[in-house]
C-alpha cells in the first residue's frame, strides 16, 4: 500500500463533514472524494 488512512475525521468550525474514514490507495491508483454538490 503507497498510502493509507485510517479514521479521518474533519469539520469546518464544529460542523463534522466527514467521520472516521478510512482508505488506501496503492502506487499509480488515483482516488477522488465528492461531495453532494460534486466537488
Amino acid at each position: 500500500m503507497f498510502l493509507e488512512v485510517k479514521n479521518l475525521t474533519k469539520k469546518y468550525n464544529k460542523k463534522t463533514v466527514v467521520s472516521d474514514v478510512s482508505f488506501g490507495v496503492d502506487e499509480g491508483e488515483l482516488l477522488t472524494i465528492l461531495g453532494p454538490s460534486g466537488c
